[in-house]
C-alpha cells in the first residue's frame, strides 16, 4: 500500500478478479456506460430502441449525481445509449461535473441536432470524446440505413464540429466516426474508410451488428471474404500514416472483461452488464435507484453471470460484435488469494451521511457501516486512511490522544457489527489544507503485512472525497454536493 496508490490497488483488483473469472469481485468499476436519454429523433433500421418495451426518458441531473456517487474510482463514463443523448438538455451539466472530476467523458451522436450553440457547449463543458455515427458515405443509402436524417446536414454538422473545435483552439474533443457493419453497407467499406480519412478527423471505429434484435445473422467471412484482406490493409495503411486511427472490430478482438470490471445502466437505474444487452427485461441485476451497486455487483446473479464463463458464452452475449471470448478455453490460475477464492463472501463498506463540502472551523463527522450479510468470515482488521491535498497519506487510529498516523495502523480489530464513528471533530483547525481530501476504508486480513494489501484485502475499498476550503464555495459546491458521497 505504500508503494502503491489506492487508485492502482482497486485497477489491479479488477484485472486479477477477470482473468481469474472470480464471481465475486473486491474493487470498484472504474469505467461505466449511463444512458442518458433512451429517446431519439432517427428510426435506424438496425436500432432495437422500438423493440425495448421501457419507459421513454431522460436521466435528470440528481439521479446522474446519484449514480457517479456509487462509484469512487471513476475514470472514465460513456454517455449513451439508445436513444440520442443531446435529446438530454442536462447533458452539458453531467459533462462538466465529470470533467471537473477528472472523469474522462464520450458519446455516440447521430449529430442531426447539431448547432454552433450545441457544439460550443459541448466543448466548454469538457467533452473528452465524440463520435458521429455514420454507416454509409451514399446519401441515399444512409438515408435509409439512418432512417429521419440527412447525409449533407450531418456532414455540414461534422464540419462545423470541427470548426468550432478549432475556434476555440480545444484539444478536445477528439472526434471519431463510427460505423456499424451489416448487409446494407458491408460491400462499401473501402469507400466509408476512403472518404472519412478526408476528414480532419480523429478516429474511426467500425463495430458489427448485434444480432439480438434482428433477422440478419451476418457472417463477415461469407458476405465479402474476397473484400476482406483489402480492408484491412487499407485499415493497416491509414493507422500507420498516422493520419486516422482505424479500429477495425472483425481484427483482434478484445477480449470481453466487462463482467468483471464495467457496467451499462439504463435511463431507468437498470444495471446490465454492457451496452449490448440493453434491455433490462432480457438480463438486469438490480436497480441503482433502488439499490446500492455495491449489493448489485456482488449479488447471486451478478455471480452467476460471472461463473458462467467458465465453461461457456451466456446466451446474451452470443450476438456480441465486439469481443471475443476465446478465454473461455484457458487455464486458470492459481487460487493463491481471496481475489480468486470463490468460497468467501465479501465484505461491503460503505461511507454514510457524509458532506461533500467543509469550511475550516465547521464541525466534521465521518461514519461507516458494513452493508453486507455474512455470517461467518475470517478475522480481520479495519484500514481507514486519509489522502491529504498535497497527496501525503495519514492513518486514522482509535487513540484520541494520536488520531492520526503517517504509519499505518488499524483502526478496528474486527468488523463493523452496525454503523461506525471514524472521525468526529468539534471544527476543522485552521491548520488544514485546503483542497480535497480522499477518506478510504478496508478490511484486510487480521494481522497481516501491509505491505502486501492486494494479497490480504477482504472487502471492497471504500472511497469517499471532500472539499475543504477556507472560503465559502457556491460554485465549487455545486460540483461536489451529491456526486461523490460512496455509497
Amino acid at each position: 500500500m505504500q508503494n502503491k496508490s489506492i487508485e492502482t490497488i482497486n485497477n489491479d483488483l479488477l484485472n486479477k478478479s477477470f482473468q481469474s473469472r472470480s464471481f465475486n469481485v473486491l474493487a470498484s468499476p472504474n469505467f461505466i456506460k449511463v444512458e442518458v436519454s433512451n429517446i431519439c429523433n432517427l428510426h435506424c433500421i438496425m436500432c432495437p430502441i422500438d423493440d425495448i418495451e421501457a419507459p421513454k426518458r431522460k436521466l435528470t441531473l440528481d439521479e446522474f449525481k446519484h449514480i457517479l456517487s456509487q462509484f469512487p474510482f471513476l475514470t472514465k463514463i460513456g454517455l449513451y445509449g439508445i436513444g440520442e443523448p443531446l435529446n438530454n438538455p442536462r447533458i452539458y451539466e453531467m459533462i462538466k461535473i465529470c470533467h471537473d472530476r477528472n472523469i474522462e467523458t464520450e458519446f455516440v451522436s447521430n449529430a442531426t441536432l447539431f448547432n454552433e450553440t450545441r457544439i460550443n457547449k459541448l466543448i466548454e463543458a469538457g467533452l473528452s470524446n465524440i463520435y458521429i455515427s455514420i454507416d454509409s458515405v451514399n446519401p441515399q443509402k444512409y438515408e435509409s440505413i439512418r432512417v429521419g436524417s440527412n447525409f449533407e446536414k450531418v456532414i455540414q454538422n461534422l464540419k462545423t464540429l470541427i470548426d468550432c473545435k478549432k475556434a476555440a483552439n480545444s484539444k478536445t474533443p477528439l472526434i471519431g466516426i463510427s460505423t456499424v457493419t451489416m448487409s446494407e453497407n458491408v460491400k462499401e467499406l473501402i469507400d466509408i474508410i476512403n472518404f472519412i480519412s478526408t476528414l480532419e478527423i480523429d478516429r474511426l471505429i467500425i463495430t458489427g451488428l448485434n444480432t439480438t434484435y434482428t433477422e440478419q445473422n451476418i457472417s463477415i467471412k461469407q458476405d465479402f471474404n474476397q473484400d476482406l484482406n483489402k480492408v484491412l490493409q487499407l485499415c493497416k495503411k491509414i493507422n500507420q500514416s498516422g493520419k486516422l486511427k482505424i479500429k477495425f472490430f472483425h481484427e483482434n478482438k478484445a477480449a470481453c472483461s466487462l463482467p468483471w470490471n464495467s457496467v451499462f445502466i439504463t435511463v431507468n437505474g437498470d444495471v446490465t452488464p454492457c451496452m449490448n444487452c440493453a434491455d433490462s427485461s432480457i438480463i438486469s441485476f438490480g436497480n441503482i435507484f433502488q439499490q446500492n451497486f455495491l449489493e448489485i455487483w456482488n449479488n447471486q446473479q451478478y455471480q452467476n453471470f460471472r461463473t458462467s464463463f467458465r465453461s461457456q458464452i451466456p446466451t446474451v452475449c452470443k450476438p456480441c460484435p465486439d469481443y471475443s471470448f476465446d478465454y473461455l478455453n484457458s487455464e486458470l490460475p492459481a487460487k493463491t488469494s481471496l481475489v480468486y477464492d470463490n468460497t468467501h463472501n465479501i465484505s461491503c463498506l460503505n461511507f454514510t451521511e457524509v458532506k461533500t463540502v467543509y469550511q475550516i472551523n465547521e464541525p466534521i463527522t465521518i461514519d461507516l457501516e458494513d452493508i453486507s450479510q455474512i455470517t461467518s468470515y475470517s478475522q480481520v482488521d479495519l484500514l481507514v486512511a486519509i489522502q491529504r491535498p498535497d497527496g501525503r497519506i495519514l492513518y486514522l487510529t482509535n487513540d484520541n490522544s494520536e488520531p492520526f498516523s503517517i504509519y499505518p495502523k488499524p483502526f478496528k480489530k474486527s468488523r463493523i457489527k452496525s454503523k461506525l464513528r471514524l472521525l468526529n471533530l468539534p471544527k476543522i483547525p485552521d491548520t488544514f489544507q485546503s483542497g480535497e481530501y480522499n477518506f478510504y476504508a478496508v478490511y484486510y486480513k487480521q494481522n497481516a503485512p501491509f505491505s502486501n494489501l492486494e494479497k490480504n484485502i477482504r472487502s471492497n475499498i471504500a472511497k469517499h472525497t471532500i472539499l475543504i476550503s477556507k472560503d465559502r464555495l457556491e460554485g465549487e459546491a455545486n460540483i461536489y454536493e451529491n456526486t461523490n458521497r460512496t455509497n
